[in-house]
């Protein structure tokens, strides 16, 4: 049975025929599509592969993810989560814990998400994800969007994630994790409600009368909705996260330039103390703008 795979981290200048001469290796029939984006017609570092094979695919994607390729850690995953997934073996529920406790993330729902990304993703694509995140974490660490502190190990890690999958992976992990959520809510407030066919117990004391009650009393104040996020092209989206990521470390760069003219002798200066901060409020202002455009990128 041809499965069709999510391949990351490639060079964008990749000819396709080397991806199929890549996946020979482990495959009868291989056919690669390099990702293109639609707006601006470049090539994205990804792509698309159908594969027809007598070997387990789970065993070809592992592979795959052990190896390096023109210089780079390949991400290899299914290009759609393959539901059902199955039951979590033990084997996965073990890498889950030993990555989550590796990432100090201790709350149930990135944890259920790591567990998610073992169980569609593989354990090896996993581990490479928390290897990468590691060394971002060395390497000085990753600001989150608005540059206001940096991202947690955990934050790194889902951010180099969502990444390296297909946008439908994206959504079978991480809003199946909202989605469950959200209905464990529900199901916890019906347990609160009066069963049918049960009439309330009638209280002793007579309510108040509404001029003795005071103002607001017993009124809820109503939460407010979190507005919706227009739809936006995943490919779209996809360039804006790498444009920002860009932005981001030149934002970074210029920072610290900054701060190294401050504490440097007058003589020893390249550049003027005004153009240097001119350059990381321009950073700013573009981070800003591009955030404005993409409010998704705030998620």
């Amino acid at each position: 049975m041809p499965i069709e795979v999510f391949v990351s981290n490639i060079d964008p200048n990749i000819e396709e025929a080397r991806l199929v001469e890549l996946f020979s290796e482990k495959a009868d029939s291989v056919e690669a599509q390099v990702m293109i984006n639609q707006k601006t017609l470049e090539h994205r570092d990804a792509a698309r592969v159908k594969i027809e094979s007598e070997i387990p695919d789970k065993e070809i994607i592992d592979y795959f993810n052990r190896l390096e390729f023109d210089g780079r850690q390949l991400y290899v995953s299914y290009y759609s989560p393959m539901l059902p997934a199955g039951k979590v073996t033990q084997e996965d529920r073990d890498a889950a814990q030993e990555i989550s406790d590796t990432l100090h993330e201790a709350d149930k729902q990135p944890r259920s998400q790591i567990q998610r990304i073992v169980q569609l993703c593989g354990v090896q694509f996993t581990r490479n994800l928390v290897n990468e995140a590691l060394k971002i974490e060395e390497g000085g660490g990753m600001m989150i969007a608005d540059m206001s502190r940096r991202r947690t190990l955990g934050g790194i890690f889902f951010y180099q994630a969502r990444r390296r999958m297909s946008y439908r992976m994206q959504r079978g992990i991480f809003q199946y994790g909202k989605k469950k959520a959200d209905q464990n809510k529900q199901q916890k407030g019906k347990g609160d409600q009066q069963p049918k066919g049960e009439k309330a117990p009638k209280s002793a004391d007579k309510p108040a009368s509404k001029k003795q009650q005071k103002p607001g009393a017993g009124e809820k104040t109503p939460k407010k909705k979190m507005p919706e996020l227009p739809a936006v092209d995943p490919a779209e989206l996809e360039d804006a996260r790498r444009q920002l990521e860009q932005l981001r470390e030149a934002f970074e760069n210029a920072r610290r330039h900054l701060e190294q003219l401050k504490t440097a002798p007058a003589a020893e200066r390249k550049t003027g103390l005004f153009s240097a901060t001119r350059q990381v409020a321009n950073l700013q202002k573009q981070i800003n703008e591009l955030l404005r455009q993409f409010p998704h990128l705030n998620t």
